[in-house]
């Protein structure tokens, strides 16, 4: 099976969309999922930009960001896949292929964690409609001491997902596709 054929493309794209709102429905079941079921449903995505390439794993995203608004029940966990995990593998494909120092890659990777976490932070704020003065206990400021826990977090995460994005080259993308060594990752 060539895996440049468009049908197999959206097949695929199909499946790890549905694959993904599964993962997030989880969280709802699972306590304490909320924060690990996003970043495994955006790990997904990533085997929709080896195998098929950017744009269709924007159509992921945005389906499975538009279906699981719509039927997840933790919407924390869909706030966190569509605010980061569920673009992320965009961004560190792009990042990756396109900015050679290792430096500025993770300088830029940071900054676009950044930028998500105050999404999320300023949406939960809004949404749950709790006062930002609330976030604060004696002189210090907790959502810039998530955000430091965070970045370090990021770092540790990116690492891992550099690590399963070689397993998956390595072991597991033999026995799904055969016959092609053309990939849209790295």
């Amino acid at each position: 099976m060539r895996t440049n054929t468009k049908v197999f493309r959206i097949a695929l794209c199909g499946i790890i969309s549905a694959a993904s709102v599964v993962i997030l429905i989880i969280s709802s079941i699972i306590p304490f999922s909320s924060y690990s079921t996003p970043a495994l449903a955006g790990i997904l995505c990533a085997s929709a930009v080896i195998e098929a390439g950017n744009k269709y794993a924007l159509c992921v995203y945005f389906s499975v960001s538009v279906i699981s608004f719509l039927i997840v029940p933790d919407k924390e966990a869909v706030l966190l896949y569509t605010s980061f995990f569920g673009y992320y593998p965009i961004v560190k494909q792009l990042t990756e292929s396109r900015i050679k120092n290792r430096i500025l890659q993770i300088t830029v990777k940071i900054f676009i964690f950044c930028a998500a976490a105050c999404l999320f932070y300023f949406c939960a704020v809004a949404v749950l409609g709790i006062s930002s003065d609330e976030f604060n206990i004696g002189r210090l400021n907790l959502p810039l001491l998530f955000l430091a826990v965070g970045i370090a977090v990021f770092v540790i995460f990116d690492y891992a997902f550099t690590s399963l994005i070689t397993l998956y080259f390595n072991f597991i993308r033999k026995f799904i596709i055969k016959n092609d060594n053309n990939s849209h990752f790295f």
